[in-house]
């Protein structure tokens, strides 16, 4: 079994296994959003339907998604679509 959040000895980094054998650094992590509360509002869909316009939603996801990731690397922001629960990822978190 694989560890969900990995140390890299070299770099000094943790990383957040995300799914689909895809993972990203901790660091840049702004917040993790359920898919099903967060696309209730109206505002959000449309800044998601926004995202998907400019192309910054990059999905991991085999099944339907149920987490948003919102990510941001400090050259710019993306927004990630995971198969995972948002209280997975959380949990791999502490």
């Amino acid at each position: 079994m694989k560890k969900p959040v990995v140390y890299n000895i070299k770099s000094g980094r943790r990383y957040l296994n995300v799914g689909n054998n895809r993972s990203i650094p901790v660091s840049g992590i702004v917040g993790i959003f359920d898919m099903d509360s967060t696309t209730v509002s109206r505002y959000m869909r449309d800044w998601l339907r926004q995202c998907q316009n400019e192309g910054t939603i990059i999905s991991v996801a085999t099944t339907i998604p149920k987490t948003v990731i919102l990510y941001d690397d400090g050259v710019g922001r993306s927004v990630w679509f995971s198969s995972f629960s948002s209280s997975v990822l959380r949990s791999r978190l502490k």
